[in-house]
């Protein structure tokens, strides 16, 4: 089995995210970005096994989770959520581990 690692920031590459204004426009976002990392590497979202999603206001799990759902269509991975208080303009934040592309 092989697994797909990759890290990325918005301070070492031309690569962004744009944060959206409200919590789920930031999970739509970010996830987006992830689901073009990994096709550019043959996986997907789909291939997924582990998502950490950070959030800054426990209020919005409601709306992040809401959002969250939608991507993936093949059933969800296994997943951990935690408040965190980094200083940071962001509402959410996400970690995950994805299996690479078959063959």
């Amino acid at each position: 089995m092989d697994i797909c690692l990759r890290s990325f920031g918005t301070a070492r590459s031309h690569q962004c995210i744009q944060r959206g204004d409200t919590p789920g426009e930031q999970v739509r976002n970010a996830l987006t970005f992830i689901d073009n990392i990994l096709r550019a590497e043959g996986s997907s979202l789909q291939r997924v096994v582990l998502v950490t999603i950070l959030i800054t206001d426990p209020a919005n799990y409601a709306a992040c989770n809401g959002e969250y759902v939608k991507h993936f269509s093949d059933g969800l991975p296994a997943r951990h959520t935690a408040r965190f208080g980094v200083p940071t303009e962001a509402m959410v934040g996400f970690s995950c581990i994805a299996l690479a592309a078959d063959g």
